[in-house]
């Protein structure tokens, strides 16, 4: 069976609070319990507590970003909400 989301809004989601100056969010993997963000300066963050089956747009789109990687070229999440290595 596969789930099949669908919306009709776009929400805004508040950037890391650690951006340097230069840098800008250029990859966004969106699933339903997380957020992965890549910047243009090759570091990621995570966004956790992410439940897009909430109705409660402030608890839908998490709490926090936490940086966990340098030096990426690219993101994409699997079907398992996972960042393969």
């Amino acid at each position: 069976m596969m789930l099949k989301l669908t919306g009709t809004t776009w929400n805004s989601l508040e950037l890391p609070t650690d951006l340097l100056v230069a840098e800008k969010i250029t990859n966004l993997s969106i699933c339903i319990y997380n957020i992965w963000a890549r910047s243009n300066m090759g570091r990621v963050w995570l966004r956790c507590n992410v439940n897009l089956h909430e109705t409660n747009i402030k608890l839908a789109l998490g709490d926090v970003w936490t940086l966990v990687a340098t030096d990426v070229s690219y993101i994409s999440t699997s079907a398992s909400e996972q960042v393969p290595n």
